[in-house]
């Protein structure tokens, strides 16, 4: 994954099965909200912002992942030890602007 200090977070290829409540996906952007399941071995199923969405285990996704910090978030009221929302620290369009420029720099 890239390091993007300046957004507390990284960007990089995420296997469906390793996602995690609050990583961003892209394309279209939204926000996981619930930690995904996997009753099939095969497939995860991912509640995001925008809804229900199913992948196969090993689907790679485009994501960004928040830090978690132990000392918790002022602006956006994360609890310590829970990633920023990125909804409120950073706007997810900011972070699809950005998450193009990380991957063309990625894919060199």
């Amino acid at each position: 994954m890239y390091s993007n200090d300046h957004l507390d977070g990284v960007f990089g290829y995420v296997r469906a099965d390793e996602l995690r409540r609050w990583d961003v996906l892209f394309a279209p952007v939204r926000q996981v909200v619930d930690d995904p399941s996997a009753a099939d071995p095969k497939t995860v199923e991912v509640e995001t912002a925008i809804g229900p969405q199913e992948y196969g285990s090993d689907t790679l996704l485009w994501t960004y992942r928040p830090n978690s910090t132990n000392t918790g978030c002022g602006e956006c009221g994360a609890e310590p030890g829970v990633p920023c929302n990125p909804m409120t620290c950073c706007a997810l369009e900011m972070l699809a602007d950005l998450s193009e420029r990380v991957r063309e720099h990625h894919e060199r």
